[in-house]
């Protein structure tokens, strides 16, 4: 289902505050609760973003610069109010892209059989910012997908919480990548732990992966 997005949603208010397009990269949740959303910006930022300089934008309350490159800026966005991607997944359907500019955003999100159409709009637009459906078609699933998909959730419930965090912003951080955007004492930093504590969490999920694939170990095995 693809969805246009009125401008009061968090990501077009902050889109509008730098002036710049924001693509949605994912979300996680802190060991506080709090939500966490990473947003990527085209390219560097003209000027050094500071949390306090995002005080007028509504529903974040802090802002971190995760990696600078010339390609994009990764940004984590500390919420005060639910996102997109939570009232979505609280309703069973998964936020696969948000796109926000000053004018507002578009949104694509998978939805299963189970998931009546009309309710979720009406949740999102009830708990979050204002939605109107463009597009819907019905994409054919086979039995290997859900399988696969049963099987990544149950290896994601295998993690702690900070372990998950840990390695979310690593991944939208580009510490996986080659050449590396940005390493390990950076991420670290925007996490404000020590960088050997991030690279045990980091260590600890490598460990429960290849326990998976190599050994062919399964979730409940990698505890």
């Amino acid at each position: 289902m693809e969805l246009e997005v009125a401008a009061d949603a968090t990501l077009c208010r902050l889109a509008a505050f730098l002036d710049e397009r924001v693509l949605y990269a994912g979300a996680t949740a802190r060991d506080d609760e709090a939500q966490v959303v990473f947003a990527a910006v085209d390219g560097p930022l003209e000027r050094p973003i500071e949390t306090e300089a995002h005080a007028p934008v509504d529903g974040i309350s802090q802002v971190v610069t995760v990696a600078e490159h010339e390609a994009e800026t990764v940004l984590q966005l500390r919420l005060t109010e639910p996102s997109l991607g939570a009232i979505t997944d609280a309703h069973g359907a998964q936020l696969r892209e948000f796109v926000a500019d000053t004018s507002g955003g578009r949104a694509r999100i998978d939805v299963p059989d189970a998931v009546d159409v009309r309710d979720l709009i009406a949740g999102i637009s009830r708990n979050g910012p204002d939605v109107s459906m463009v597009a819907c078609r019905a994409v054919a699933t086979d039995g290997c997908s859900t399988v696969a998909n049963h099987a990544r959730s149950a290896l994601l419930e295998t993690f702690t919480d900070r372990q998950r965090e840990v390695v979310q912003t690593a991944y939208h951080g580009g510490f996986f990548e080659w050449p590396r955007h940005a390493n390990g004492e950076e991420i670290a930093d925007s996490l404000e732990i020590s960088s050997p504590a991030f690279h045990k969490h980091v260590r600890a999920v490598e460990r429960k992966l290849f326990a998976v694939l190599f050994e062919g170990a399964t979730a409940s095995e990698v505890n």
